[in-house]
C-alpha cells in the first residue's frame, strides 16, 4: 500500500472501504506508546487514534487490483480489521516483522516499509516520469 504509513495500514478495518465508491477512508492510525498509568502492568500499550492527514487526503482511490483483493477477501464484519479479517488488530511492529522476513525469503535487501513508497517515487523519477502525475500516485495510490 505505497500511498500509507505503516500505522494507517494495521488500524484499516472494513468499514473504511468503500467498493461502490472506490475508495478506501484513511482516518485511523495505530502506533504504540509508552504505558504512563502508574499502576501499569507493561511498559507499552497499542493506542488506535485519528490520523495525521488533512481531510482533503484522507479518501483514497482503490486501483482495479485493489478493489479485486478487497471484493475477493471482504469480511462480513464490518469491523473486522483488513489484515487479521478479525476484531483484532496486527500492530505495526507486527507487520513490519513480517515485511521483513517476506523481503528475506525473496532475497531483497532489508527496508523498512515506508521505503517502498520513497523507492517507487525515486525509480519514477530516474526514468524522467511526469512529476504532476508522480505526486497524485504518490497521494492516491494504494
Amino acid at each position: 500500500m505505497a500511498g500509507l504509513q505503516i500505522g494507517e495500514v494495521c488500524a484499516l478495518r472494513w468499514s473504511d472501504i468503500s467498493i461502490p465508491e472506490r475508495t478506501i477512508s484513511v482516518t485511523h492510525t495505530m502506533q504504540r506508546v509508552q504505558n504512563l498509568a502508574p499502576d501499569a502492568e507493561t511498559k507499552t500499550i497499542v493506542l488506535i487514534g485519528p490520523s495525521t492527514r488533512r481531510p482533503d487526503e484522507q479518501r483514497i482511490r482503490l486501483t482495479n487490483l485493489t478493489e479485486a483483493y478487497c471484493e475477493k477477501f471482504r469480511r462480513e464484519d464490518e469491523n473486522a480489521f483488513i489484515l487479521t479479517g478479525t476484531r483484532a488488530y496486527m500492530e505495526p511492529r507486527t507487520l513490519q516483522y513480517h515485511f521483513k522476513k517476506y523481503m528475506a525469503a525473496c532475497g531483497l535487501p532489508q527496508v523498512h516499509f515506508e521505503t517502498l513508497r520513497y523507492g517507487f517515487s525515486t525509480r519514477c523519477i530516474d526514468v524522467d516520469f511526469e512529476t504532476r502525475t508522480l505526486r497524485e500516485i504518490v497521494q492516491q495510490i494504494i
